[in-house]
């Protein structure tokens, strides 16, 4: 639906007053290299009324963390190194801490990720939109400065939530925050005991954004690029990155649906909009591929019943009618930007899909069992990141190898089943390689990019 949706188009406000606005930038275990960037592109903002707390929280060797304190003190006074070990709450227990240390003057909330080259405009361009009194959240899309033509699959996948997505929700008067790029109102934070960063969601943006809505306030998302971070340097990277996102998400249902829905201050267009945002990392296609692949093994083994048949069939079209409808929401959003590449199209959709059983499994797993362990993405592409959840891989064999056994050892309508069952399971395989060779592709060009300040386009 967010495809059909006509992007609501914003007006930039008059000049407004300059309010002091604290940035700030959390950090764990990252490497100078990476937060130096950063901090440099923060240090030539167009904007003189700020300051910028960096938030390293549970980076227990001083090796790691005593540079980029050295390197604050270099910046000068606008910079601050906040450093707190046995922090809970992760990312929202780091942003909770800083909340005291903030100037007493600070007005708005600046929320800039430790990997995050920003535009030397972003808070010109962004704090007049404050002058809207009931304005609580302004955000702007994710991007990637180590992405490379070869990796345009992935970075498409992640445009579109925003290009699609957070475009509805615009329209809808229902924006979230995503974790960086964003400014909140911090006289909200300051006032109001209630709200505050919570540490029991890893996904802590999303969820505090959901009560600014039911408080009365308003987000805006500009689909203007204001900043690149760094992509995923290979695909147990990324794979722990869209858990972390689907479990986070997940979170916010288990707790949140029931109270968001019965709350008589939201629309039933903000309602679905927030629904649309909490599940756009989910997949629905776990247990149909579960229930086809049981159903074509028991008919290798000779037992074919009209309701094996059935339950293999459905299952089938569940998830072809799943792929099909990505492929046309990919395929939509792509052309309402001036993209009708069928390759471009091609590739998103293979980069979707090559997470499969990922974004099937942490969902479930987490309305059963809320807390699952937080995994940061790396920085570094030296880092050795161990597999963490090898479902995908799992679920892609036991898929072929039930397909091709069906295939095989039956006939007559289950083998023709299984015959659109082993194409839709190749094309597991297919897109889980082909992002594997993806996010192999994102260390090319990290190490000579380097990003002046005015260059973001």
């Amino acid at each position: 639906m967010s495809v059909l949706i006509k992007p609501k188009p914003i007006s930039p406000p008059a000049k407004s007053a300059r309010p002091f606005v604290s940035i700030h930038v959390p950090c764990h275990n990252e490497p100078l290299s990476v937060v130096e960037k950063t901090l440099t592109s923060l240090s030539q903002l167009k904007y003189t009324n700020y300051e910028v707390l960096v938030i390293d929280n549970n980076t227990y060797d001083p090796a790691i963390w005593k540079p980029i304190e050295q390197y604050c003190k270099k910046l000068g006074p606008p910079f601050r190194f906040l450093h707190f070990e046995n922090l809970k709450g992760y990312k929202a227990g780091a942003l909770n801490a800083a909340l005291p240390h903030m100037n007493p003057r600070t007005e708005i909330i600046s929320i800039v990720d430790s990997d995050y080259v920003v535009d030397e405009k972003m808070l010109q361009q962004s704090i007049p939109h404050f002058s809207d009194p009931h304005v609580a959240i302004v955000q702007y899309p994710q991007a990637y400065y180590n992405s490379s033509p070869k990796t345009a699959g992935l970075e498409q996948e992640y445009r579109s939530f925003f290009d699609n997505i957070l475009e509805q929700a615009n329209s809808w008067n229902a924006v979230t925050a995503t974790g960086t790029l964003s400014l909140l109102r911090a006289s909200l934070f300051l006032t109001d005991e209630s709200l505050k960063w919570n540490e029991w969601c890893i996904t802590e943006d999303a969820e505090i954004s959901i009560h600014l809505y039911s408080k009365g306030y308003k987000g805006v998302f500009i689909n203007q690029l204001i900043g690149r971070g760094l992509m995923p340097f290979n695909y147990y990277s990324l794979q722990r990155q869209r858990e972390r996102w689907v479990h986070g998400n997940a979170q916010i249902i288990r707790k949140d649906l029931w109270p968001t829905i019965k709350n008589e201050h939201l629309t039933w267009k903000q309602k679905l909009s927030f629904i649309t945002q909490l599940t756009a990392w989910f997949h629905p296609t776990l247990f149909p591929t579960i229930f086809l692949t049981l159903s074509l093994i028991l008919a290798s083994y000779g037992t074919i019943t009209p309701f094996i048949t059935l339950i293999a069939g459905l299952s089938l079209l569940t998830i072809t009618g799943f792929i099909v409808a990505k492929v046309l929401y990919f395929s939509l959003g792509q052309r309402r930007r001036g993209i009708a590449s069928i390759i471009s199209v091609l590739k998103t959709t293979l980069s979707h899909f090559g997470l499969t059983g990922t974004m099937s499994l942490v969902w479930l797993w987490t309305l059963t069992s809320p807390q699952l362990p937080f995994h940061r993405t790396t920085k570094d592409p030296t880092e050795k990141v161990a597999p963490y959840l090898p479902v995908d891989g799992m679920l892609a064999t036991f898929f072929v190898l039930g397909s091709i056994a069906a295939c095989l050892l039956t006939s007559g309508a289950i083998q023709m089943i299984a015959l659109g069952s082993a194409a839709v399971a190749i094309f597991f395989v297919l897109a889980m390689w082909f992002l594997i060779w993806e996010t192999r592709s994102t260390k090319q060009v990290v190490y000579s990019l380097t990003l002046p300040a005015g260059s973001l386009k």
